[in-house]
């Protein structure tokens, strides 16, 4: 199976597919949009989901629209996108499913701090970063504070970064430090 994905931005770009694979081992491909910043998403992301609609070569069986949520209830952000497409009346060959992450997606990178050690090592540097002992899916700037800890081990916070270390995390670590991205994992499985 394949999927669609629109997104925010880069970092999204690489780091879903990664996790999404590795949660779903059937998906052979994942086909990113970028919105470039959450404000269009909200105004692009049904011209994706036409555009996928329109692409049957690229055998779509799921679209997953992605936002962060910045700390904010993820269920009424959910529900003003799910609306816009059905104010759209696109006729759909496959479903479309909506997720907006607690707060953002390095609240996942955060998670499992062994992941950036992996990373990290591979890469040949000899820093660690500590636990990090904060409610993730409560914690605004999440991406502060990844940036720091990545800096801190010598490592920048770009989209290949993010894409190892989600490759990295572990999942089981990832669903009981972050509860809601078992909803995620529902979503993705379509269940």
């Amino acid at each position: 199976m394949n999927i669609g994905l629109v997104v925010e931005g880069p970092d999204d770009v690489a780091t879903y597919p990664v996790i999404i694979k590795r949660i779903r081992p059937d998906v052979e491909r994942v086909f990113p949009r970028d919105c470039q910043g959450r404000r269009n998403l909200r105004s692009k992301f049904t011209g994706f989901v036409k555009e996928f609609a329109a692409r049957r070569d690229q055998q779509i069986g799921l679209v997953l629209v992605i936002q962060d949520s910045d700390c904010h209830a993820s269920g009424p952000i959910e529900h003003q996108l799910r609306q816009r497409l059905e104010q759209a009346h696109l006729v759909l060959s496959f479903p479309v499913r909506f997720y907006a992450t607690k707060c953002e997606l390095e609240t996942w990178l955060l998670a499992d701090e062994d992941a950036i050690n992996r990373v990290a090592q591979w890469r040949g540097k000899t820093q660690t970063v500590a636990p990090v002992n904060i409610s993730l899916e409560n914690h605004r700037d999440a991406d502060t504070t990844l940036s720091r800890l990545l800096w801190g081990v010598g490592l920048s916070a770009d989209p290949r970064v993010y894409a190892e270390i989600a490759q990295e995390i572990d999942l089981d670590c990832l669903r009981r430090r972050c509860p809601y991205f078992r909803e995620f994992c529902a979503r993705v499985r379509g269940t």
